[in-house]
């Protein structure tokens, strides 16, 4: 639900009005502007109507929606919770049978999440930032992955070679870049293509030998 709508003959003014009253700057609010006429169509005096949301709100309502729409499709008794955060949207999903929605090694969660942030986009009509977990699915694969990520690390420091950790997903593996990125002994780059993707740790002596390959 918007947060305020107001009507008038000047959309300007009215969203510097609802700015006001909000005490918000315009730079923090989505602003939908509908025209509308009276009985004598082109010939009354035009009238506008300004509904404002909370950037970011609006796209939250409807990725809650879409979200638990697409869950209980396959899991009835599915519920999502989403919050809005500076990096984007994060949407949770629980419920009893929610493993449904997560799949063999997550692939039916990352096909849920690339259908939800398609809808998003649409609707949004700009590429919006999502993080969609299920039952904290993706939390617990992190911790995981930043577990073997500082394992291999150690293996590399120790052997003076480059050690390949399993194929991840481009979020897992943005996990590993990060948690390695300030690391004075190592550096990471991603090899492979497709499903194959994987990170490469490499002792930096060793990468200033060899030439490596972009992160991703």
């Amino acid at each position: 639900m918007p947060l305020i709508e107001l009507e008038g003959r000047d959309a300007e003014e009215l969203k510097e009005r609802i700015s006001r009253e909000l005490g918000r700057s315009r730079e923090e609010l989505e602003f939908e502007v509908v025209e509308e006429r009276g009985i004598f169509g082109p010939l009354s005096p035009k009238r506008v109507k300004v509904r404002a949301w909370l950037k970011g709100e609006r796209v939250a309502e409807f990725a809650l929606e879409a979200a638990e729409r697409i869950a209980k499709a396959i899991v009835p008794e599915a519920r999502a919770e989403v919050r809005v955060e500076e990096d984007g949207l994060r949407v949770e999903v629980t419920g009893d049978g929610s493993g449904l929605l997560i799949g063999r090694h997550g692939q039916t969660l990352e096909a849920f999440r690339y259908l939800l942030s398609k809808m998003m986009a649409k609707y949004a009509k700009r590429r919006v930032s999502l993080f969609l977990d299920v039952e904290g699915y993706k939390r617990k694969r992190a911790e995981r992955v930043r577990e073997i990520a500082l394992r291999m690390a150690r293996r590399a420091k120790t052997s003076g070679r480059r050690v390949l950790l399993p194929p991840m997903s481009a979020e897992e593996r943005r996990v590993v870049h990060l948690l390695l990125r300030d690391d004075e002994a190592v550096e990471t780059r991603s090899v492979g293509e497709g499903p194959r993707r994987r990170v490469s740790i490499i002792p930096k002596d060793v990468s200033r030998e060899t030439p490596l390959g972009p992160e991703g």
